[in-house]
């Protein structure tokens, strides 16, 4: 058990994921998670586990992560993970009304700004297949006003500037003066533009959190 704190501490996740199974199996799926190898983790995380839930979201096996949360207790966390699934889903109707309920902070604040922008963005029809989702449910819920919300964390003011303009997709013109509004100091906002523009090539990915990773790849869908 020593050494297995000592990997955890040291944050050792190739290490933990090559203990012995069955006994460490549980450090072994954490570890895995870390190390983004989700259907890896599978392999040794409890069934029907927030866990579990998890790695299926990151694999977009949406409808079957929203399967198991729903078995789950409504924990703050469980039903964050339920409105991102509703969301890329294209259920926005949903996954605003799930968040809307808990009590606001950063993380809460983004992800109800990119469900107001893209129910926004799909209502007015035009789907860029490039940049955008289209709704599965007709969106009727209240905005809740966040614009004099005091961010404590940079990132996360960043990602919500950007998601606020995704209500203007439909408009490339209009959708890249709203990105460079925001532009400054934001590279999830500055690879976007690169992005719009089909300069791909030029995409700046590596110094992006995951969760920006996965907003940007999302948006690089091929045109095809």
């Amino acid at each position: 058990m020593n050494t297995l704190q000592s990997l955890i501490q040291n944050k050792d996740h190739k290490a933990i994921s090559l203990l012995p199974s069955p006994t460490y199996d549980v450090y072994k799926g954490v570890a895995c998670i870390h190390m983004e190898k989700y259907n890896e983790a599978l392999n040794f995380i409890t069934k029907n586990s927030y866990e579990y839930a998890y790695c299926l979201y990151k694999l977009k096996n949406y409808k079957k992560s929203i399967r198991i949360l729903k078995k789950l207790e409504n924990t703050p966390k469980v039903m964050i993970l339920l409105s991102q699934c509703l969301y890329y889903l294209g259920y926005y109707n949903g996954a605003y009304e799930i968040l809307s309920g808990l009590s606001s902070d950063d993380e809460i604040v983004v992800n109800i700004s990119a469900i107001k922008s893209m129910a926004i963005y799909s209502s007015r029809g035009s789907i860029n297949e490039r940049l955008g989702l289209s709704s599965k449910d007709i969106f009727n819920s209240k905005f809740i006003d966040f614009s004099r919300y005091k961010f404590t964390d940079t990132e996360c003011h960043n990602e919500y500037l950007f998601n606020q303009t995704f209500e203007y997709m439909n408009d490339k013109e209009e959708y890249l003066k709203e990105l460079q509004s925001v532009s400054e100091n934001n590279l999830l906002v500055k690879n976007q533009i690169k992005n719009v523009n089909g300069e791909f090539s030029e995409l700046d990915s590596v110094k992006l959190t995951r969760l920006q990773r996965e907003v940007l790849e999302l948006n690089m869908k091929k045109t095809k």
